[in-house]
């Protein structure tokens, strides 16, 4: 595969939500991230977006927020925003979302974040 301009990906969400068992990171389906995570490591795309539930910001699980972060400020070069949105804005459902963009730092000008809702 050549360099992709954009990496998106999701990572399971059973582990982090509030309707699951709250595994966090320990959880079978959420170690899935460290997936994405070589694959930014690997291909360095220009910018990546990870999307995942509200759950991953409730206190139970910010040490695996936080190692999630970690993670891929430890690759180096990227400037990390995050933000939890509602999608139904901009997509058929009533769902938040925690969305983490990740951009090359030498290629960044201005913010993401924070966007706000369309009237």
């Amino acid at each position: 595969m050549p360099h992709p301009d954009i990496l998106t990906f999701g990572s399971p969400c059973q582990d982090f939500s509030d309707l699951g068992k709250g595994a966090g990171m320990a959880g079978r389906r959420s170690s899935l991230i460290g997936y994405a995570i070589e694959a930014v490591r690997h291909f360095r795309p220009d910018v990546f977006i990870w999307e995942n539930v509200k759950g991953v910001l409730f206190a139970k699980h910010r040490a695996d927020l936080f190692s999630i972060l970690k993670a891929f400020a430890d690759i180096g070069g990227y400037r990390l925003e995050w933000q939890l949105l509602n999608t139904s804005w901009f997509l058929p459902q009533n769902r938040e979302r925690i969305y983490l963009v990740g951009r090359l730092t030498e290629q960044c000008t201005g913010s993401v974040f924070p966007i706000g809702e369309v009237d």
